[in-house]
């Protein structure tokens, strides 16, 4: 009896599948395309018919010789297509990107020493794993980077495929991706989020209060926020208070300060402690499943069973076992305090977060909220899959740093009974020069004292770069401009600092100042009377309006600016007029006076100086320079390293100065530029007595006016002192 002959074989014209398409290149067999087929479908002349990806894909291979050269090459070949269509899988919506990985790792060390998956031709196997590396948003991440160096054997192979014309062939046969794929932010460009339904998005943001937040959680606040607003979602705002011994209702009460600053504010505020007897209940339900142990293992003992690869000797104790220790756990006995309770999950597992994970440990210690109710406390990566999934959270937006632990999380959607799923969505995490943001550390610097609070200028929380004149626009856009993608980035911080002052340059009104050291005395000709004149407050920004500005016989100038007069020589007063030096006093190199004539006929355009200046005639306003540098003296301090040895110790400067009397009307918070000496922040209140502190705001330039080291920049590793 002969072998049926195929009559039609067609597949899905929106969406054919790739490995389906490549064997048909491949192979010769006519794959037609159909809107009313749904994936693939392959008929006979005895009436017999294929339908589905992988059967089809196999059919094709077996009658193309695509399937081993021999029975023991053909077994191979079995066992492959098995382990690739299960683990990749991009036909059937996609592994989580973790687990994918891990199946690509294994591959690539399959490949060690072969050419191809199987035998020494192309196989199916081959092409299934192409067509699966071709449709992950993972690989086309790895190969845009140096990542793809850890994949070499497997991206040696993905670049042979690429150079086969039929490969060439079945890439340029599929229909071009939709450019709905990805939605543009003004600069940046989003990704549309996984299974997103319109209305019924909801994000979540989930500080822990053990801190400010800084530019790093302003990221993914601001990320969270977009979705949930792009969907006509939600956005939820939790704060993770698993850890009793780090929180403060103080860091709660800042962080909602934060959000507000920024411009956020979450459908609903909670806190993981609301959920704690759910949470309970979940880790009871774990230990009676034999999905969790309790281990008194010690931290060492730990560490060296998931480095080694080791079960705990604790792994096996029964059920009954286990629910007795437990509830000595949760009266925080003697001995239940010695013990931890480990979700049962897969010691051997390449990924550490998968080696037995701790899910909770007894905490002697009052929490903030629920006081000493508690003697034991969830980990945060147990407790917040069962918290997203109970306050119906739809997607979860955080930065790459956690990928490891999104197997975990899915692990744990999957295995603790009775919870939703949630997509996870990476975005790449951000790290700029000369700037720490571990919360650790940086409670460190308020310890030592070093700074003085987490608002402190320096720090980079929100309310310390607020303090140092960066507009929330200025950082929402410019996180923005960096899109949605994965791949983390390191940024000069004075990029930020560059970008901001596109938003205040214009907005922001001029005044004057002079510096009290060795500032000289001007004595204009008799002529010269005390009164004002009304002067533009900004020369390029007439909506800013106009300002009173006291003019008279005795002014004040900068010394740097008197060094450099000549007798006979015409400079201008900016914002007044021309002045004819007519002499020049010294003591040494020091210019101790000068006198001049005023000439307000003379041309401005013809002068070569230009110099800023106040009149003594008025109650002029004493004020202070506040100037820093970074707090730490290295441009990215390396892990191994102690961080404490790159501390800046001598990170501010303050130079005193008088400014006339129209900075009076300045509230604490306004900015201004002071000519020729840069922009400012009003960090003090306008008090009727004292010295106006304010604060220099960087402009992204190297070196500030009068701090006497430079503040650092690309390519310095140190500030000089």
């Amino acid at each position: 009896m002969s072998d049926p002959v195929i009559v039609n074989a067609r597949c899905s014209q929106a969406s054919p599948p790739l490995s389906v398409v490549l064997l048909s290149e491949l192979t010769g067999v006519k794959l037609g395309r159909a809107k009313q087929v749904d994936n693939v479908e392959i008929r006979f002349n005895n009436g017999e018919f294929i339908t589905g990806t992988l059967p089809a894909a196999v059919y094709l291979a077996r009658v193309g010789g695509l399937y081993g050269a021999n029975p023991l090459q053909a077994g191979q070949v079995d066992h492959w297509v098995k382990v690739i269509s299960t683990d990749l899988a991009p036909y059937e919506g996609g592994a989580a990107e973790s687990a994918f990985l891990k199946s690509v790792m294994a591959i690539n060390e399959h490949l060690t020493l072969r050419t191809y998956v199987c035998g020494y031709a192309v196989s199916v196997a081959d092409v299934l794993l192409f067509a699966a590396l071709a449709t992950s948003d993972a690989w086309a991440s790895i190969i845009s980077s140096n990542k793809k160096a850890k994949y070499k054997n497997v991206y040696r192979l993905w670049l042979y495929l690429n150079s086969l014309p039929a490969f060439v062939a079945g890439l340029k046969a599929m229909p071009a991706k939709k450019e709905t794929k990805s939605t543009p932010h003004k600069h940046g460009t989003f990704e549309d989020l996984k299974g997103a339904v319109v209305g019924k998005v909801v994000t979540r943001f989930p500080p822990e209060p053990s801190g400010f937040l800084h530019i790093g959680h302003a990221k993914a606040a601001f990320m969270n926020n977009m979705y949930a607003e792009r969907y006509n979602g939600e956005m939820l705002v939790r704060f993770d208070d698993t850890n009793p011994r780090k929180e403060k209702e103080e860091f709660e009460e800042a962080i909602l300060k934060d959000l507000k600053t920024m411009g956020i504010e979450g459908k609903k505020t909670s806190h993981t402690s609301d959920h704690f007897e759910l949470i309970q209940s979940k880790a009871l339900e774990m230990i009676k499943l034999g999905r969790a142990f309790c281990d008194n293992s010690t931290n060492e003992e730990s560490k060296a069973q998931r480095d080694n690869f080791e079960p705990s000797p604790n792994r096996e104790k029964s059920v009954e076992e286990n629910l007795k220790i437990w509830e000595e756990m949760k009266k925080g006995t003697e001995l239940g305090a010695t013990y931890a309770l480990r979700a049962k999950i897969d010691y051997k597992s390449k990924n550490g977060t998968m080696r037995d994970p701790v899910i909770y440990r007894v905490v002697d210690f009052p929490h903030n909220r629920t006081g000493d109710k508690y003697k034991v406390y969830p980990i945060y990566n147990f407790a917040c899959p069962i918290v997203d999934s109970h306050e119906g959270v739809t997607h979860a937006l955080r930065s790459n740093e956690y990928h490891d632990s999104e197997e975990q999380y899915y692990w744990f959607l999957k295995n603790i009974p009775g919870l939703n799923h949630v997509q996870i969505k990476d975005f790449g995490r951000v790290d700029f020069s000369y700037t720490v943001l571990s919360k650790r550390k940086l409670q460190w610097f308020v310890d030592e004292n070093i700074v003085s609070g987490w608002d402190d200028p320096r720090f980079p929380t929100v309310q310390g770069i607020v303090r140092r004149g960066l507009t929330m626009e200025a950082l929402k856009q410019f996180i923005f401009d960096l899109g949605d993608s994965r791949k983390p980035v390191k940024l000069d911080i004075l990029r930020l600092w560059a970008f901001n002052k596109k938003f205040i340059d214009r907005a922001i009104p001029r005044h004057t100042a002079v510096k009290l050291e060795n500032q000289v005395p001007l004595t204009l000709d008799s002529s010269v009377t005390q009164g004002t004149i009304s002067v533009a407050v900004h020369n390029n920004n007439a909506d800013l309006g106009k300002k009173d500005v006291a003019v008279g016989p005795n002014l004040l100038v900068e010394q740097e600016d008197a060094v450099l007069f000549k007798v006979g020589e015409e400079v201008t007063l900016m914002g007044w007029g021309n002045v004819i030096i007519e002499a020049i006093e010294k003591d040494g190199e020091k210019v101790t006076g000068v006198k001049g004539k005023l000439n307000l006929e003379g041309d401005f355009k013809k002068t070569k100086l230009k110099i800023t200046w106040v009149c003594k005639d008025q109650k002029l306003r004493d004020v202070e320079f506040v100037e820093y540098d970074t707090i730490v003296t290295e441009k990215y301090i390396p892990k191994d390293k102690v961080f404490q040895d790159y501390v800046n110790r001598d990170s501010m400067s303050i130079t005193k100065a008088v400014a006339e009397e129209s900075i009076n009307s300045l509230k604490k918070g306004d900015k201004l530029q002071f000519n020729r000496v840069g922009y400012f922040i009003l960090d003090s209140e306008p008090t009727a007595e004292g010295p106006l502190k304010f604060v220099q705001i960087p402009d992204g330039r190297v070196k500030n006016v009068y701090l006497n080291k430079k503040v650092v920049t690309k390519g310095d590793s140190s500030s000089s002192k």
